[in-house]
């Protein structure tokens, strides 16, 4: 069988990113795969990749094996086969010390509100929570320049097969990292491949905590100064590809807890009106409210599209979400603070960015 310390790009190169590769990644993890099916030595030594020092080993003595239903928010791990999702709840993993490298971090972990609801909503309420995840701390990677090499991500653990039996009956949510400047930089950016492998993403290790830093620079915020707020749309984007385009969605105010909040979203044949303070409530402790003084959301129309999924009798017009063409694509930021004033600002993706 093979070693639980073994190099799996080696052993999954040729399945990135399919339903094969998945299924795979779960014989792995779970000790069922044979190594000599495929006909390949494991490596003995895990062995990562850092741009100056060449290969740099890994001390095993410094973690502890763990299924992922085994781990705690804000624990850190090693993902050995990080280019394919991470979609066993009993995927075996090496929990670390967030000091030491890893390159995965679980960053969002609470019950589902309704655990008897059909596995493909319960998919896509856990798909949804992990991307507002993304849209609320992504802003961490433009104020912290630890992050200035790097491209924030998450992605949701959900196993179909665990939660229709009950196994898995939470929201789990896991942050990455991508070294887009690798080559440049003195940090430690992936499991060493095989060479012939181009794997579709690489997880970059890192040696600090993720979680550590939401709560440094968005959480318990304070601001004094004059207040600021607005929505940006990203219009140079929405040219390109419209899934990936995004709204900003800002606010520096110190009068403290926001009563009320809302982004509307519209084109020429439909509006979808999101409340952000449901959104927010799930980052927040609960019963507090959200009273953040500084705020940031980046809203991509991908997830507007979720949205309407959820929210729409009709989804016939869904499509020109995608379609539309820029200068009927407008997005309004609201809300009503604790001294009961309101504001509001608005966008087209048209405007010059």
């Amino acid at each position: 069988m093979l070693n639980f310390d073994s190099d799996f790009h080696s052993q999954v190169s040729h399945y990135p990113g399919t339903l094969e590769g998945a299924k795979l990644k779960k014989r792995i993890s779970s000790g069922e795969f044979s190594q000599e099916q495929e006909n390949k030595e494991a490596n003995e030594d895990l062995t990562l990749i850092g741009a100056e020092k060449g290969k740099i080993k890994f001390d095993w003595k410094n973690g502890e094996e763990m299924h992922i239903s085994e781990l705690e928010l804000a624990d850190c791990f090693v993902d050995f086969s990080p280019h394919l999702e991470s979609n066993h709840y009993e995927e075996k993993v090496l929990k670390v010390d967030c000091g030491e490298w890893h390159n995965s971090q679980i960053i969002y972990k609470k019950p589902f509100e309704d655990k008897f609801l059909d596995t493909l909503e319960l998919e896509l309420q856990s798909t949804l929570r992990c991307n507002q995840a993304r849209s609320f701390f992504q802003i961490i990677e433009y104020i912290d320049p630890k992050y200035s090499d790097y491209i924030f991500f998450t992605e949701p653990i959900f196993d179909a097969a665990s939660v229709q039996v009950a196994d898995q009956n939470e929201i789990i949510c896991i942050s990455y990292f991508e070294n887009f400047n690798y080559q440049e930089t003195l940090g430690v950016s992936a499991i060493t491949l095989n060479e012939n492998v181009e794997p579709d993403r690489i997880k970059s290790f890192i040696n600090w905590s993720f979680y550590e830093d939401i709560g440094y620079w968005l959480l318990d915020t304070f601001w004094q100064d004059e207040h600021d707020f607005g929505v940006v749309c990203h219009s140079p984007a929405y040219l390109s590809d419209p899934f990936h385009a995004e709204f900003l969605l800002y606010f520096a105010q110190p009068w403290g807890r926001i009563e009320e909040m809302i982004f509307e979203y519209s084109n020429s044949e439909i509006t979808i009106s999101i409340d952000m303070l449901d959104i927010l409530n799930n980052f927040s402790e609960e019963g507090q409210g959200f009273d953040e003084q500084i705020f940031y959301y980046f809203m991509p129309i991908s997830q507007i599209a979720t949205y309407g999924i959820l929210s729409l009798e009709n989804v016939d017009f869904l499509d020109l979400i995608f379609t539309e063409v820029p200068e009927n694509v407008l997005g309004e930021f609201s809300y009503i603070t604790s001294r009961g004033e309101k504001f509001s600002a608005s966008c087209s993706m048209a405007d010059d960015f």
